[in-house]
């Protein structure tokens, strides 16, 4: 008997290719919605880089904008648009972006290398550490940058870093950035970000000038200084520093805050430093040229409205 044989049903094979093109299809359609996120992912990414970069480069206009009036005023007495006594000063650019612009002359500020210990203890004092702190605070900051092995009262020189289980000793020469004061013995990290935006290392002067100090700055020192030993209160006048703390600066160099905003959202906050050199039509020298510490989501910002062209 011969064997009969069996052959695919043509319904069976039409169904089983629309089933792989549907799957193809629905393969396909993933693909394209994955690539499809992953560009848009790359888009807003990009965009983002964008805007940082311009609200970068509207805040370094500001800082070079700060710089040339102060050297204007310089050389032609023309009056400059904000003061240099820390407090702020805000603008807007033609592109729309808002510019607060704050200037701090480094004679208002403390000098790391050159502040004496009733500054310094005066101004640990003022933010909160107790006199006996404070006196420690001063004299391991002093013994850090001095260039001898003698240790002050409450100071530390290389035997006090060793036994601390230190591997080096006190720099014994000027600080070259505030960021050694992390290098300092046994001073408290808090009390370094409290004292930060109040120290320099670029002012040239142990004191502290009363025309480009701030106010903030001249309260904290002077609360300070009624709790030192031997302090003459006598001689202190409301919202005035300490006679002994007074100094003249030069009022050669300038430290700088520009924080941007961007019409977006897109913020950046540059710090600089720069000094103008004498000499009729010398440029600003720079020296100091950072993104800022924190963030500038945090600060306040003016309304555009009615702001000053920058």
């Amino acid at each position: 008997m011969g064997s009969t044989q069996m052959r695919p049903d043509r319904h069976d094979e039409g169904g089983f290719i629309l089933v792989v093109v549907l799957a193809m299809c629905i393969l396909l359609g993933l693909v394209a919605a994955v690539f499809s996120r992953a560009v848009q992912s790359y888009l807003r990414e990009a965009s983002g880089i964008a805007h940082s970069a311009q609200a970068e480069f509207a805040a370094d206009a500001g800082v070079n904008i700060a710089a040339l009036e102060l050297a204007t005023e310089r050389d032609t007495g023309r009056t400059r648009r904000f003061p240099i006594d820390g407090a702020e000063w805000a603008c807007h650019t033609d592109e729309g972006a808002e510019l607060v612009i704050a200037v701090q002359e480094a004679g208002g500020k403390i000098n790391l290398n050159l502040a004496d210990d009733q500054l310094l203890s005066a101004l640990f004092i003022g933010l909160g550490a107790t006199p006996v702190a404070a006196t420690l605070y001063a004299d391991r900051i002093i013994d850090f940058r001095d260039r001898d092995d003698d240790r002050r009262i409450n100071g530390a020189e290389r035997d006090e870093y060793l036994a601390a289980g230190g591997t080096w000793g006190p720099k014994n020469t000027a600080f070259d950035s505030r960021e050694e004061l992390h290098q300092v013995l046994g001073l408290d990290p808090k009390m370094i970000e409290a004292i930060w935006p109040y120290v320099t290392l670029y002012s040239g002067t142990a004191g502290l000038d009363p025309e480009t100090t701030s106010a903030r700055l001249a309260d904290i020192v002077t609360r300070g200084y009624g709790q030192l030993p031997h302090a003459d209160v006598s001689s202190l006048a409301q919202g005035r520093l300490p006679s002994e703390f007074i100094v003249a600066s030069g009022r050669h160099f300038f430290e700088i805050t520009v924080a941007a905003r961007l019409d977006g959202g897109a913020t950046f906050v540059r710090e600089a430093g720069f000094e103008i050199p004498t000499g009729k039509g010398a440029m600003p020298v720079f020296k100091i040229w950072n993104r800022a510490r924190g963030t500038s989501q945090q600060r306040q910002w003016p309304s555009i409205v009615g702001l000053p062209r920058c």
